[in-house]
């Protein structure tokens, strides 16, 4: 009997562990890569869900949504794995 219970605590143990490296790795490495971010603008006309985000005529990204808040426009866009976003960014 309790050869058996040392069995079924080790079994249980290695099976949360895999559970949670297998978590940890999804999270690290997982989805699209793609960064999300939102931005608030006083206008936003032509920008629609579905719309390409570009630098300098490339595409690198895409536009989610869309919503007006207010006296301002909330657009919530993902930019591709490689573009750079600098931590403070400012309008052109």
């Amino acid at each position: 009997m309790k050869a058996r219970r040392i069995a079924t605590r080790t079994v249980v143990t290695v099976a949360v562990l895999a559970l949670v490296t297998a978590g940890a790795l999804w999270w690290i490495f997982g989805g699209d890569g793609a960064k999300r971010v939102t931005a608030y603008f006083d206008r936003a006309v032509g920008v629609y869900a579905g719309s390409d985000v570009q630098v300098l005529g490339v595409r690198v990204g895409a536009v989610e949504s869309v919503t007006p808040r207010g006296e301002r426009v909330e657009v919530v866009f993902t930019l591709d794995r490689d573009v750079e976003m600098p931590r403070t960014p400012r309008p052109w």
